[in-house]
């Protein structure tokens, strides 16, 4: 079996901060000089290579359920020079989904993995990765799992516009995945809520009802558009959970979650 993760965008599980309109750190790649949320279970971030602060979010709890996990890093991510940190500018949907396919590719081809039994997890901007990857790659995923991701580029746009256009987190929402105008059709391709009738997998969609980095409103898109297209989606909203700084309660109930759904597909 393997359960195929796509890596966590950001630098640390602080707590979250409760004036996040006033902080530009987001759930995608980092520029460099602020740091982006901390995000899923399988988590090693897209601007940092794995550290010690990323403990929280090791895919290792859910390996003795799911088995092998491949945990890959993206274009978009740090440590690798800046040229390969630019390289998921404004390639969201494409170019890094490529990156965690060839992962995938590149680990079945070893022989350890049955090619039946793939599935695809992960928090924050991996969240996002693994519902792209089930629109992009329908046949190869048994299941996906996004915990606190993205569904809608441009309505997350909107969401960070609120405090206008010059605010440090929507500028850089733009330089990171495009504009709402310019780029409104490649950010629709780009949407899995927009997707929705692509994905042939069950969803499992898992958000914290006090994230104030991602909002929840984002999971219940994606719920809405996954029945509205009749497709199988599982969909858990927690209490009193934020975005990061999740107690260990919240960890074994996420991963228990997700480790079961996964199996369950299996």
């Amino acid at each position: 079996m393997a359960a195929v993760r796509q890596p966590r965008q950001g630098r640390g599980a602080g707590r979250e901060n409760p004036r996040r309109r006033r902080d530009p750190r987001l759930p995608h790649p980092a520029s460099g000089r602020r740091s982006a949320p901390a995000g899923r279970p399988a988590a090693r971030g897209a601007r940092s290579r794995g550290t010690r602060s990323h403990s929280t979010y090791s895919p290792r709890p859910l390996r003795p359920r799911a088995g092998l996990s491949c945990n890959p890093t993206s274009g978009g991510s740090g440590g690798y020079g800046a040229a390969f940190a630019d390289a998921g500018r404004g390639r969201w949907g494409d170019r890094m989904q490529e990156d965690v396919e060839d992962a995938v590719a590149q680990v079945l081809a070893t022989g350890r993995a049955d090619p039946s039994k793939v599935a695809i997890c992960g928090a924050s901007y991996g969240g996002y990765a693994a519902l792209m990857g089930a629109v992009r790659r329908p046949d190869l995923y048994r299941c996906a799992v996004s915990i606190a991701g993205v569904s809608d580029l441009a309505a997350m746009l909107a969401f960070e516009r609120e405090d206008g256009e010059d605010s440090p987190a929507y500028q850089y929402w733009v330089r990171t995945i495009g504009h709402p105008e310019r780029d409104a059709e490649k950010l629709r391709l780009a949407s899995p809520r927009r997707c929705a009738e692509a994905i042939k997998a069950p969803v499992l969609l898992i958000h914290g009802l006090e994230d104030q980095v991602v909002p929840m409103e984002q999971s219940r898109l994606m719920a809405q558009a996954l029945r509205a297209a009749g497709k199988p989606v599982e969909h858990l909203e927690m209490k009193d959970v934020g975005h990061r700084g999740w107690t260990p309660e919240t960890l074994r109930q996420i991963v228990e979650r997700s480790a079961g759904f996964i199996a369950a597909q299996f």
